[in-house]
């Protein structure tokens, strides 16, 4: 069967339950090699694994979600990707967040200050980790079967 089935959002990005197990901070820095269900052009390099990373991506989507649809109200046709780059410090705490690549600075900038509020959990060691993140509106989500 062919047909296009929608997912919602929250369901894509729920993972797998051993996303939920342990701290998600390892010893050994990671670099994502595009087998976790980070968007496509994500990339950590760090001690936090990806799992980590998109479970507590996930609570600010709503927020990020908003950034758009604010300022969509007053361009109608606003559409493309923002991507996000952040660091993490040693302290888990979102250090240098910005954003970019959509051309609406009150988009970009929402976004990034939805990004550095995010608390990650401490890591083990005390290196930053760097993450980048797009988000690409309007969101939608297509699964071919």
């Amino acid at each position: 069967d062919n047909e296009d089935k929608r997912v919602p959002l929250g369901e894509i990005l729920a993972g797998s339950k051993a996303d939920y197990l342990g701290e998600g901070v390892s010893d050994e820095p990671e670099v994502w090699d595009g087998a976790s269900a980070l968007p496509e052009g994500a990339s950590v390099v760090g001690k936090y694994d990806t799992g980590t990373i998109r479970r507590y991506m996930r609570p600010k989507l709503p927020r990020i979600r908003y950034c758009y649809e604010k300022e969509l109200i007053k361009q109608s046709n606003l559409e493309g990707t923002v991507v996000a780059q952040f660091s993490i410090n040693k302290d888990g705490k979102v250090r240098n967040a910005k954003a970019s690549g959509m051309g609406s600075k009150v988009v970009e900038k929402c976004i990034a200050k939805a990004i550095s509020s995010i608390r990650f959990p401490i890591p083990k060691s005390g290196s930053s980790t760097k993450v980048r993140y797009p988000f690409t509106f309007p969101f939608t989500f297509t699964l071919h079967q």
